[in-house]
């Protein structure tokens, strides 16, 4: 996740803190002079609400802060696997379990990329289609 900024004339250093949109403990991201901050540790998925202050050089008189809600995405699932003819009817696909994911989007197509169905939402980690057609390769 980044963060970024406009400088502030005067500001010795700022001070970048994240707050779960949620609730919650607010957290101090970055300690710097510069007007961007790396969050490397936010949970995918969350929705937090970033809070910049401008600082003296000591960071004992702060002005107000600005705020901007950010999330840092998930990656996607690992180890994707489609039956191959396995089975007469249907396709099972399936993939390893992300820790931050709820659920999964399940999307079919006849060419990478470009997909043509996409399935309601999976909270397992396999997926039978069984609207696929046989010998159709997707």
């Amino acid at each position: 996740m980044i963060i970024t900024w406009n400088a502030v004339a005067g500001t010795g250093r700022y001070q970048v803190w994240r707050v779960p949109s949620a609730g919650g403990t607010a957290v101090r991201v970055s300690l710097t002079t510069d007007t961007v901050a790396h969050d490397t540790l936010a949970t995918p998925g969350v929705s937090y609400e970033y809070r910049v202050w401008a600082c003296n050089t000591g960071d004992t008189i702060c002005g107000n802060y600005a705020t901007d809600l950010g999330y840092r995405k998930l990656t996607p699932p690992t180890d994707v696997a489609a039956s191959d003819g396995t089975y007469t009817d249907k396709v099972r696909v399936s993939w390893t379990a992300h820790p931050y994911a709820t659920f999964y989007k399940v999307r079919r197509g006849l060419n990478a990329g470009l997909y043509s169905e996409t399935f309601p939402d999976v909270a397992a980690t396999t997926y039978d289609d069984t609207t696929a057609e046989r010998g159709v390769q997707y």
